[in-house]
């Protein structure tokens, strides 16, 4: 009587075992389940370190392969610029107006952002890109007490801009003093002046009480005709800047293309003269003179110029 409640406790004993077992499968498979989730982590935490591995290798390459990404970006001149120090050296100047100033070369390098330009006049300035180009100090004016005017010329960096009708670009630099420091009062960028990448020759001339300009010659030939022209860069007061306020075609030949006396050769010349006054801008006395093979008088005219506030303006005969 005993053996079935032996079996049946042993039946009982294998049915709990068996229970057991199945638990033990059941957290195995529960334990199997829950490392999954940390399985896919850990596979996606691997490719993510690739990923910026590769990233960090193709930056490198790009670097090394000088990317235009990577390049130097446009330069904008300040508007406003102050400069703390006694005397107002051009490295000075030029390194806070465009970023830049080696003082072997006395040049600025700069990239040039798009400018507009008048379309009738040779200019490398581009309205649609940015270029490199260079900035060199061509004349400066410290007369004046607390002031420093700088006479620039830029060029497109490099040695192929060099044709005759090739001109820098030229712009006036305006620095005043007040207190310890310089400000920048006006800078200009006027027009090209000069010829096979070279600034036309300078002096500083008086033009009034207290009035100073700077005065640019410029030389050509072209299809054997000479030409000297004349150009005043000075300052604007109703502009608060330096611009063109008077220029004048200096003397003209046509020596080159002349054969006489089916073509007769001709000079054209012309002197101004200062009438000195109390005036800040004096008035000017512009007498013409021209000559021919054609015949043997010697024809002159002269004329009177006054400012107008903005420009020298020929007063009617």
């Amino acid at each position: 009587k005993n053996h079935p409640s032996k079996h049946s406790a042993g039946s009982n004993n294998g049915h709990s075992n068996s229970a057991q077992m199945r638990t033990i499968q059941t957290q195995g498979s529960a334990s199997t389940e829950a490392t999954r989730p940390l399985l896919h982590l850990s596979r996606s935490i691997s490719l993510l370190g690739i990923l910026a591995i590769s990233l960090g290798i193709l930056h490198q390459a790009s670097e090394l392969s000088g990317s235009p990404d990577e390049g130097p970006k446009p330069h904008a001149i300040p508007e406003e610029l102050k400069i703390e120090n006694r005397i107002l050296t051009p490295g000075q100047a030029m390194k806070g107006l465009f970023g830049h100033w080696n003082e072997s070369t006395q040049k600025s390098a700069w990239i040039m952002p798009p400018m507009k330009r008048d379309p009738r006049v040779l200019d490398f300035r581009s309205p649609e890109r940015s270029q490199p180009v260079e900035t060199t100090v061509v004349a400066r004016d410290v007369a004046t007490k607390r002031q420093v005017i700088l006479l620039l010329a830029t060029l497109p960096e490099g040695d192929s801009y060099e044709c005759r009708i090739c001109a820098p670009l030229i712009s006036v630099a305006w620095f005043v003093q007040k207190d310890e420091f310089w400000h920048l009062r006006s800078h200009e960028f006027l027009r090209p002046l000069g010829s096979y990448a070279t600034p036309p020759a300078v002096s500083i001339i008086e033009i009034g009480q207290g009035t100073r300009a700077f005065e640019l010659t410029t030389s050509d030939l072209a299809q054997g005709i000479s030409t000297t022209a004349v150009h005043w860069l000075a300052p604007i007061p109703e502009k608060n800047r330096y611009d063109v306020l008077f220029e004048y075609v200096s003397s003209r030949a046509n020596d080159g293309q002349c054969s006489p006396p089916e073509f007769p050769c001709e000079h054209t010349s012309r002197k101004v003269d200062l009438i000195k006054s109390k005036k800040s801008y004096y008035d000017l006395k512009l007498v013409e003179r021209q000559s021919s093979t054609a015949h043997s008088e010697i024809k002159s005219r002269t004329y009177r110029y006054f400012f107008d506030g903005l420009k020298y303006r020929r007063l009617s005969r």
